[in-house]
Order: C-alpha cells, then sequence, then structure tokens
C-alpha cells in the first residue's frame, strides 16, 4: 500500500490534471488520463487525437511535465503508457 505522502500527491495530481491541463489539451481533440503516481513518476494516458499526433511525446515533455513539476515538485519523470520509449 502506497505511504501518505504518496497517496496525497496522487491525488493532488489528479486535481491538476483535470482543472489546468485536461482541459488546454482537450481544446486541441486530444485528452489526458491519470494512471498512477510511484515514487517520482507520474504515469498518464493521452487519448483521442493525442494518438496519432507526431508530436505527443513532446507534448509530455516540454508542456506536461513542466507544469507539474512546478506544481509538483515530487515528480521526477511523467511517462505515457502508450509511447514505449519514455
Amino acid at each position: 500500500m502506497k505511504n501518505k505522502k504518496q497517496q496525497q500527491v496522487a491525488e493532488t495530481l489528479k486535481l491538476l490534471i483535470e482543472e489546468k491541463i485536461r482541459p488546454a489539451i482537450q481544446q486541441h481533440g486530444g485528452d489526458i488520463k491519470f494512471i498512477a503516481y510511484d515514487n517520482g513518476t507520474l504515469k498518464i494516458e493521452l487519448s483521442k487525437a493525442c494518438i496519432s499526433c507526431p508530436y505527443a511525446k513532446e507534448t509530455i515533455e516540454n508542456n506536461i511535465a513542466k507544469i507539474v513539476s512546478f506544481f509538483v515538485p515530487e515528480v521526477t519523470k511523467v511517462c505515457d503508457v502508450n509511447i514505449s520509449d519514455m
């Protein structure tokens, strides 16, 4: 079972994704889903238009990861469960 701090970080990440990141992704026809948080790694799943977007990996690295690390410094890595080289 995750410790209390990990659970708190996970809840903060879920809220951050829903309130700040997801609306921006949806404006471009995509979507984002929180999958898990464990020991500094946030796992997400991009869907809809993001699946076929050639810039999905760059969006994660240059936008999502920066936003997440600004608000939740415990996160050291963001990866999409469907992109194998992350």
